[in-house]
């Protein structure tokens, strides 16, 4: 489960709001505060999570973008100045089914240890 936290003030001041579950609608009953302009810093705790302009995850609009763990001074800075007093829904992320790409962090390489000695890369003086 997901965990983000907005703020109505740049750099985590001001009223804040936690949010666990996808939110699809900021101006619902008790959250017009934090919609459309009330949203201007963002720390993401846990998960990755999508943001976007409309309510409901507006499919004819492309999200404003997405933010995984960190600590967000400004809406404008973490998603670009076009995203500045836009947010109005956002869910979490659930990345199904996806393999790391090779040689990613984390990941182990898949080939096999050579049982046959390795030739040394010096040459010695006499050849």
């Amino acid at each position: 489960m997901g965990h983000v936290i907005l703020f109505d003030k740049g750099y985590f001041h001001g009223e804040h709001k936690h949010v666990f579950e996808d939110e699809k609608n900021l101006n619902g009953p008790g959250d017009d505060h934090f919609n459309d302009k009330g949203t201007k810093s963002i720390v993401v705790l846990e998960g990755v999570w999508e943001f976007f302009k409309d309510w409901n995850y507006e499919p004819d609009n492309p999200s404003l973008g997405m933010l995984g763990p960190g600590l967000y001074h400004t809406v404008a800075g973490a998603l670009g100045g076009l995203a500045k007093d836009q947010i109005t829904s956002l869910r979490e992320v659930v990345f199904v089914g996806v393999k790391a790409a090779r040689g990613s962090v984390g990941r182990r390489s898949a080939r096999k240890k050579s049982t046959t000695p390795r030739r040394s890369a010096r040459r010695t003086m006499s050849q």
